[in-house]
């Protein structure tokens, strides 16, 4: 039976596929080479600006976009991170506040702190008493 020792250090392992670049890379580079060529040519022939604005404003794109795919913040990949990102300034906050005073059914604690047995025992007797007189 044949097998290798991998030194513990390697935490990670992306498989190359093209240009000792991984899929990730490999995206980030064609979805920036399309972008710039899409920015070239909407500046240039379509807008009618100068060839100088659509040629440093794609290289300017290219190289961002192509960077992302060697980026990671906080331990994430940049397009994990820009989808986490995106969620969360699209979706709506909402805070809700429970100062622990009150219960589900809304019977008041004394002093935030939970009730004794005895008390909780009194409880039960008088909702017992009030669904026997209403039945």
């Amino acid at each position: 039976m044949l097998f290798v020792k991998v030194p513990k250090d390697i935490n990670e392992y992306d498989e190359k596929i093209f240009a000792s670049m991984s899929f990730r890379q490999l995206k980030w580079g064609s979805l920036a080479i399309l972008v710039s060529l899409g920015w070239y040519f909407l500046t240039v022939s379509l807008l009618g600006l100068p060839q100088d604005v659509g040629i440093y404003g794609s290289v300017g794109l290219g190289f961002v976009l192509f960077s992302c795919g060697w980026g990671d913040y906080q331990g994430l990949p940049i397009s994990e991170y820009i989808v986490i990102a995106f969620r969360y300034y699209m979706t709506q906050q909402v805070i809700e506040y429970d100062n622990g005073m009150f219960t589900d059914q809304g019977k008041e604690i004394k002093d935030g702190k939970k009730k004794k047995r005895k008390e909780r025992r009194a409880d039960k007797r008088i909702d017992k008493k009030i669904t026997e007189s209403e039945g």
